[in-house]
């Protein structure tokens, strides 16, 4: 189906085509490069699609220019070239069928995660740092006031001082780890 508003211009060559593209932005959807090399009975047709890739937005929609322009425009030059090509063969134009079909490529479908998954990932991540932010305020404020000192001229073992302090961070970070999974589960979120 032909509409009256559409235009087909021919170049001589490639270059003449871009100069026309970059002296014409935001006219031309794309265009098809041909190359046929005629040195058999039946030609061999190439064609390259140069598209604009900009993808159109407009009252939200977002308009993608493979599926609008590339797309629509391979299926109908190789749906011609294929039919050329039949036709010389020596077989009927009329019995030539050609209807492409555009399929989704076989995958698991993705969720969108929504506006809670962009939030909740940072805000887990900076409730797992409130302990090691707190643990390092502790142990600057320590080294500051001289408490690791005056515990060793009263017979402390750095050994059993370091030992307090793994105990309270594993005992923490458990306790920080046991909160979030437990929530987690109470607003059902999917880990």
């Amino acid at each position: 189906m032909l509409y009256s508003f559409l235009q087909v211009i021919g170049f001589a060559s490639r270059q003449d085509a871009e100069d026309y593209m970059m002296a014409n932005p935001e006219t031309t959807l794309g265009a098809v490069h041909f190359d046929v090399n005629n040195s058999t009975a039946i030609p061999k047709i190439n064609y390259m699609i140069q598209s604009n890739s900009t993808v159109k937005s407009f009252k939200g929609n977002r308009q993608s220019p493979i599926t609008f322009f590339a797309l629509a425009i391979q299926a109908a030059v190789s749906r011609a070239a294929s039919k050329l090509l039949y036709t010389l063969s020596g077989r009927d134009p009329a019995t030539f069928d050609w209807e492409p079909q555009l399929a989704l490529f076989p995958h698991p479908q993705l969720r969108s995660i929504g506006m809670v998954g962009y939030v909740l990932g940072p805000f887990i991540f900076a409730s797992c740092m409130f302990g090691l932010v707190t643990q390092l305020g502790a142990i600057v404020g320590e080294k500051e006031t001289g408490l690791v000192t005056s515990l060793r001229h009263m017979g402390l073992l750095q050994s059993s001082y370091w030992l307090s302090w793994v105990l309270f961070d594993v005992l923490m970070g458990l306790a920080t780890a046991l909160s979030i999974v437990m929530w987690g589960e109470l607003v059902a979120l999917v880990f």
